[in-house]
């Protein structure tokens, strides 16, 4: 017979052992407002999410999924997007993937969501001039380009780039900062997350994406405690809450720090307040590929992402 002692220990010692969540495990999902998802970043309360080729940005309730507000930025063709706590940056590269389309030239953009004022504008920092995912540290912007399979550390001030790390993605795509590291997304290898310290370039962590296999990792965002990512599959596009245990993965992060969860900057409460529009089903076409030994993977994704249009 079970003593009244082992029902404690196993009650109060093994099952919360048993049930609590390791690094990438889902805690909750819900279907994403676009259905070719891309950037998604936090401001401190709501989750901001885009489309590969658009320029609406939605507001969602991380609580359940719901938009609870839109902004379209005409003339930019949002990709990626990162909150830096008083307005968004975006990248765009539409003109380096669909040459001759009359779109502007890649760049990636400040903006004043409440006024949709363009605060600053820089050229990409990559010489393939196809800027994707971005994470702001609180100082210094960093932007993927996949194309050069690089990660860029930008001087906001200047847009000069001040260093970059390798990246380890064949088709890196959404970036975000912790406080700690880099999070980086592979929409062209089963999904797959990367934990990566941005002062070594060291990659501490990765594993599958939410989605499983034949899904891809595009956006991706951190809110203090659980990092989001944004999952591409056709008819079946969502949010993904992953668990994270340690952002400093034991202290092997040079620059670890935990960060306080951030606050909602000026403007993300007064800029959803825009009319929702409907999700639009058009968009990117698939790109021509640059030489380069790691281009097949990455371009046979973004092939398949745009036929799905």
């Amino acid at each position: 017979m079970t003593s009244p002692r082992s029902i404690w220990f196993l009650a109060v010692v093994l099952l919360p052992a048993l049930s609590s969540a390791a690094t990438g495990d889902v805690v909750t999902s819900f279907p994403s407002s676009f259905p070719s998802p891309d950037g998604l970043t936090w401001d401190g309360e709501y989750l901001w999410a885009t489309d590969c080729g658009t320029s609406r940005i939605d507001r969602v309730d991380p609580a359940d999924g719901r938009v609870v507000g839109s902004v379209d930025v005409t003339g930019i063709n949002s990709d990626e997007l990162s909150w830096d706590g008083t307005a968004m940056w975006m990248s765009d590269h539409t003109a380096t993937e669909m040459p001759g389309m009359g779109a502007p030239p890649p760049a990636l953009y400040r903006v004043d969501l409440r006024t949709k004022q363009v605060l600053a504008k820089m050229d990409p920092p990559g010489p393939s001039l196809y800027p994707m995912g971005l994470g702001w540290t609180g100082t210094t912007l960093w932007n993927v380009d996949p194309w050069d399979r690089k990660i860029f550390e930008i001087d906001p001030a200047t847009g000069e780039a001040k260093r970059s790390i390798p990246s380890p993605a064949n088709g890196s795509c959404g970036l975000t900062f912790d406080g700690a590291c880099l999070w980086l997304t592979d929409a062209a290898t089963n999904g797959l997350v990367y934990h990566i310290d941005p002062a070594t370039g060291e990659v501490l962590r990765s594993f599958a994406g939410p989605g499983g296999a034949g899904h891809q990792s595009t956006g991706v965002a951190w809110d203090g405690t659980n990092l989001w990512v944004h999952d591409e599959a056709t008819g079946r596009a969502k949010i993904h809450k992953l668990a994270v245990e340690d952002i400093t993965e034991g202290g092997r992060c040079a620059g670890a720090r935990r960060p306080a969860a951030s606050t909602p900057g000026a403007g993300a409460e007064q800029a959803g307040s825009d009319s929702i529009e409907k999700a639009s089903t058009g968009g990117c076409n698939s790109a021509a590929a640059p030489a380069g030994g790691f281009v097949a993977g990455l371009f046979g994704a973004l092939a398949r992402r745009r036929a799905r249009k």
